[in-house]
């Protein structure tokens, strides 16, 4: 999906952000209408099987006065409204974003992000400025904020979270490596795949429960593996695997939350319930500190220590 193709005032289509599927519907005020309920109808399946919408992201034009929908035209009409008190002096600014944001639960103020209300949990809906509609680039941009921010509420939701670690699938079980920038995950994921592992992300991982284990994913990478253990790295001139308390994991796992969210706006909401995840991952989730050298023979040590 192109910006082009959402400046032109039309386009749906599916995203794959790690294990989660983002339905992306990009409307235009000639649009016959939408409703969460016939989204997925309104898409058509893969041709190997259905798809699995988890996330849907209406994004409207600052110029809609909404689709036919009655919901979606009060919605645009106060988008609308409001948009117009911002440019000028208009003297219902202060009663039109009220009704805006009293349409649905905000997200993101930066990116003009709201989730519905009325229990709709996975149903989300934005606007690009008009401004932004000039610019292809900025709408490009718009849209990557509005997805993460919709996608990293998925994540949180089910139990995980963003992480600043490294991600690796060996033999087929899932591993994170967690340190600050210099602690050497670059170096543990440049010398996994000289192992013939799968590094899943380098620095950025998406972690989620299904049942009773966890699974992690990138958005760069289809793989997602189950997590088996998790690592605080140290360098070293030898090789080693030090089991530790679930407490120390649990900071580690915080630590990682908080670098992920840095420059983030309005992350207090979920990064409490990250923390919260955290824990959980902690208590399920076997840890150890891995001192190790610059080179792929940690496996061996792994491997020994854990069992292949």
């Amino acid at each position: 999906m192109r910006s082009a193709d959402f400046v032109d005032g039309f386009g749906s289509g599916h995203l794959q952000y790690g294990v989660c599927t983002i339905a992306v519907h990009l409307l235009d005020s000639v649009s016959e209408g939408y409703t969460p309920e016939g989204a997925e109808r309104s898409l058509e399946p893969s041709q190997s099987e259905p798809r699995k919408t988890l996330c849907n992201l209406v994004v409207l034009r600052s110029q809609a006065v909404g689709p036919a929908d009655p919901e979606w035209r009060a919605i645009g009409r106060s988008w609308t409204e409001a948009r117009q008190g911002l440019e000028g002096t208009h003297s219902g600014i202060l009663r039109a974003w009220r009704d805006l944001y009293r349409s649905g639960e905000e997200v993101d103020s930066s990116v003009l992000l709201f989730r519905f209300r009325k229990g709709r949990d996975n149903d989300y809906f934005c606007w690009v400025p008009a401004d932004d509609l000039r610019h292809p680039g900025h709408v490009a941009l718009r849209l990557i904020h509005a997805i993460d921010a919709v996608t990293l509420r998925w994540y949180v939701a089910h139990r995980g979270g963003p992480l600043h670690a490294a991600g690796v699938a060996h033999l087929g079980k899932g591993y994170l490596f967690l340190g600050p920038s210099d602690a050497g995950k670059s170096t543990v994921a440049a010398q996994s795949r000289a192992a013939g592992a799968i590094v899943i992300d380098e620095e950025r991982v998406m972690l989620s429960r299904h049942g009773k284990r966890f699974r992690i994913s990138s958005p760069n990478n289809c793989t997602a593996p189950v997590l088996e253990s998790l690592f605080l790295l140290r360098k070293a001139p030898t090789n080693r695997v030090i089991s530790i308390q679930p407490q120390a994991a649990q900071l580690a796992l915080c630590r990682a939350v908080l670098q992920h969210a840095v420059g983030r706006q309005h992350w207090g909401p979920w990064v409490r319930q990250a923390f919260h995840n955290m824990a959980e991952v902690a208590r399920r989730v076997p840890a150890y500190v891995l001192e190790f050298r610059k080179s792929p023979d940690f496996w061996d040590v792994i491997d020994a220590e854990l069992g292949k």
